[in-house]
C-alpha cells in the first residue's frame, strides 16, 4: 500500500539512494537539457560505460528563412523539429566532456564550454547548437540548442497596428525574425521587431495597421539552427476594434453635491444606474469630494472616471461610516474560497464593488470607519474580463477589525485582462489578488507604500498566469512581493463541494520591480516570498502515453487542469507537463512526454512556479 511522504522526504531519498531500474537496450532518449557552460541533460539510456556527448554547430545557409517557414505553412506544419538536421553527428562534430554521470543512466552532467561569459543567459550567444547523446545502442534524436523558445505573447488579443510582447529565452540574435501565418497558411513578417527589458528574455514587434482580423501563429528565429531554427508556434488573435461613443453622466445632474458632508451614495448609486443604461457609459466625477456611506457596485461595462487623482475624492469620513455587511448570496460564489469565511466575518463592505469591463481612473478613494477595502474586483460567478484601475490615489489606512487587513485593492475573483497601472496605494497591504485563476494581467508603475510601516503584503499574487509584474516601487513594508498557490493543502481540510485551488504561477514577466526601506519579517530582512501547498498527489502510474498519464484509484476528485505533473524518478525524470485535462484516474498533459514515463516513474502533481521571468528586481 503507498503512504504518501512528504515531498521533501521523497526528493531527499531520490537524491541519496535513486531506484534501480532494470537496463534497457536501446538508444539514448533525452527530456531535457538545461544550463549553460555546463549543461544538465536529462533522459535514459546514458549507460556509463559507452556513453557520449557529440556537439555541432551548422554552417550559415544561404536564402530566406522566410521560405522554410512558407514551405512549413504549406505543408500544414507547426515546427521543422528534427527532421531538418542530421540523425548522427557529422563528420566535424566534436565530443564533450561528460563530467558525472547518474548510475541509473537518468542524467548527466556535461562541460560544453571551458570560459564563461557572465553577460546575457549562460551560453546564448555561444556554439554549439546541436547536439546527439549515444550509448552502445545508438544515437538519440539531435536535440537543437539555442533556438528561440517564446513562452507567452502579451497580449494574446490585439489591434492592428498594436505592439505585441513577447517572453521566453534565447530571444536574441541581431538577426531575430517574428512571423505570423494566417489561418490560410499566408506568411505575414511583422515589423519593428525590437527587444525589451533584457534581450535575451523579451522582444516586441508591431501589427500591421493593414493585418485581418482572424487567428495566427507567431513564429520567432534568433537565427541560430538554420532551417530548423523556427521556434514553436504561440496564437495570436487580432481583433477588430469596436465602435463606440462615450455615454457621459455628470454626477451633480444625479443629484452629487461633492462638498465633503453630505452624503452622496444614493446620487453615486443614480448615477452609475443611468451610465449602465446604454453602452460604454461613464460616469465623470468633477473637482470635489463626495462621501460614501455603502458600497458602490459598478455595473458591467461601466466606468468611473475623475478629473484628477487630486480633485476627485470619494471618502468616507469619520461623521459618517460606512454601514457594516461584506456582499453576500449566490453572486459570490466564485470567491477565493478559503478566503471568503474570513470577508464575511469580518462583515465591512468595499467601497467599490467593478465588474467586467468596468474601470477607475484619476481620481481618489480615501477610507475610513467601517471600510474593508477600497477595492474590490470580482465578477462571480465567472471572470472578470478587462477591469481597469489606473491614475488613482487609494488609501485604505483607516484600520480593519478581524483577520484579514484592510487593502487599498483586493481582487477576489478569477480575472482576464486586469490592469492595475500607474497607481498610488497606502494601507496596510496594497495589491491583493487572492483568487487562483488571474490571466493577461498587467500591474506596473504603481508605488505602493505601507501604513502603518512593517504591514505586509504590498504586492500578493495568486495563480497569475500569462502576466506582466512590472517597474512597481513598493515601501515601508515586510512581505513586499508574495506569490502563492493557494493554501488548501488536502481535501480534509476542505468544506463540502469546494475544490482545491489548482492554481499555478505560470509564465510570468516579474522586472523593474524596487523595495525600500524594507522592514524586517521574523528577522529576515525584506522577505520576496514564494510559497506552494503540498502536493495534490504522488506515487506511480499504472500507464502511460506520449499525452496522458493513468493513475489507480480515483485520487484526482476535482480538477485538476492547470497544475503541473513532475517526474522525479524513473523513466522521464527531470520532465515537467501541464495538465490541461483529468478525469478521476488520468491526467492529459501538454506539450506531449519528450520520454514517455512508465511504472518505474515516480510523479507528483500540485500547481507550480514554472517558467517565470525574474529580472532587474531590487531591495
Amino acid at each position: 500500500m503507498y503512504r504518501k511522504l512528504p515531498t521533501y522526504a521523497v526528493t531527499i531519498a531520490i537524491l541519496l539512494f535513486g531506484a534501480v531500474t532494470p537496463g534497457r537496450s536501446a538508444p539514448p532518449e533525452v527530456s531535457r537539457i538545461q544550463g549553460g557552460n555546463t549543461k544538465l541533460i536529462f533522459g535514459t539510456g546514458f549507460d556509463a560505460a559507452s556513453v557520449a556527448v557529440h556537439a555541432w554547430t551548422p554552417p550559415a545557409e544561404e536564402g530566406d528563412p522566410l521560405e522554410v517557414l512558407r514551405a512549413m505553412a504549406a505543408a500544414g506544419r507547426d515546427h521543422p523539429g528534427s527532421s531538418l538536421l542530421p540523425a548522427a553527428p557529422p563528420q566535424e562534430a566534436r565530443r564533450r566532456r561528460i563530467l558525472e554521470t547518474d548510475p541509473r543512466g537518468f542524467a548527466m552532467a556535461v562541460e560544453f564550454h571551458t570560459t564563461y561569459n557572465a553577460s546575457g543567459y549562460y551560453d546564448a550567444t555561444l556554439g554549439p547548437e546541436v547536439c546527439w547523446v549515444e550509448n552502445a545502442d545508438g544515437f538519440s534524436p539531435p536535440q537543437l540548442l539555442r533556438s528561440a523558445r517564446p513562452w507567452w505573447l502579451f497580449p494574446e488579443r490585439a489591434l492592428p497596428g498594436d505592439r505585441v510582447r513577447l517572453f521566453g529565452r534565447d530571444l536574441n540574435g541581431g538577426s531575430a525574425l517574428v512571423a505570423l501565418v494566417s489561418e490560410s497558411g499566408e506568411v505575414v513578417q511583422v515589423g519593428g521587431s525590437a527587444t525589451g527589458r533584457h534581450p535575451i528574455y523579451e522582444r516586441s514587434f508591431e501589427l500591421p495597421e493593414d493585418i485581418a482580423a482572424g487567428g495566427y501563429r507567431v513564429y520567432v528565429h534568433n537565427g541560430a539552427g538554420g532551417s530548423a531554427g523556427w521556434s514553436r508556434a504561440l496564437d495570436l488573435e487580432v481583433v477588430e476594434e469596436a465602435k463606440l461613443g462615450r455615454h457621459l453622466i455628470d454626477v451633480r445632474d444625479a443629484g452629487a453635491k461633492g462638498n465633503g458632508l453630505d452624503d452622496d451614495t444614493a446620487a453615486l448609486a443614480r448615477a452609475l444606474r443611468q451610465a449602465a443604461a446604454r453602452p460604454n457609459g461613464v460616469v465623470l466625477l468633477p473637482p470635489g469630494r463626495y462621501p460614501i456611506t455603502s458600497m458602490l457596485e459598478v455595473p458591467e461595462g461601466v466606468s468611473i472616471r475623475g478629473t484628477g487623482a487630486g480633485n476627485s475624492i470619494i471618502e468616507v469620513i469619520e461623521e459618517r461610516p460606512m454601514a457594516p455587511g461584506f456582499p453576500a448570496g449566490p453572486e459570490l460564489e466564485g470567491f477565493s474560497r478559503d478566503w471568503l469565511p474570513h470577508l464575511q466575518d469580518q462583515n465591512a463592505s468595499p467601497m467599490i464593488w467593478l465588474r467586467s469591463r468596468s474601470s477607475l481612473s484619476d481620481l481618489t478613494l480615501r477610507s475610513g470607519p467601517g471600510a474593508a477595502s477600497g477595492v474590490l474586483v470580482a465578477r462571480c460567478p465567472g471572470v472578470a474580463e478587462a477591469i481597469a484601475i489606473e491614475r488613482c490615489i487609494i488609501r485604505a489606512t483607516h484600520g480593519a477589525a478581524g483577520w484579514v487587513p484592510e487593502v487599498p485593492i483586493r481582487v477576489a475573483g478569477d480575472t482576464y485582462g486586469l490592469t492595475i497601472r500607474d497607481n498610488r496605494l497606502e494601507g496596510r497591504g496594497g495589491v491583493e489578488v487572492i483568487s487562483t485563476a488571474n490571466r493577461y494581467a498587467y500591474i506596473g508603475d504603481n508605488q505602493v507604500r505601507a501604513i502603518p510601516n512593517g504591514a505586509g503584503n504590498l504586492i500578493m499574487l495568486r495563480g497569475m498566469r500569462n502576466s506582466v509584474i512590472e517597474r512597481n516601487i513598493l515601501r515601508d513594508g515586510d512581505r513586499n512581493f508574495v506569490a502563492q498557490l493557494g493554501v488548501s493543502h488536502g481535501k480534509h481540510q476542505l468544506q463540502e463541494g469546494q475544490q482545491p485551488p489548482a492554481a499555478s504561477f505560470h509564465h510570468n514577466m516579474v522586472a523593474g520591480n524596487m523595495s525600500y526601506n524594507v522592514i524586517p519579517r521574523r528577522h529576515n530582512a525584506g522577505e520576496t516570498m514564494y510559497e506552494g501547498p503540498d502536493a495534490w498527489w504522488q506515487g506511480y502510474p499504472v500507464g502511460a502515453t506520449a499525452e496522458n498519464i493513468a493513475v489507480s484509484g480515483e485520487p484526482f476528485w476535482a480538477d485538476m487542469t492547470g497544475t503541473f505533473v513532475l517526474v522525479l524518478d524513473g523513466r522521464g525524470f527531470g520532465q515537467y507537463r501541464q495538465v490541461t485535462e483529468s478525469t478521476t484516474s488520468s491526467l492529459t498533459v501538454s506539450p506531449p512526454w519528450a520520454v514517455v514515463p512508465d511504472e518505474s516513474t515516480y510523479l507528483m502533481v500540485n500547481g507550480g512556479f514554472v517558467e517565470n521571468l525574474w529580472i532587474d528586481n531590487t531591495e
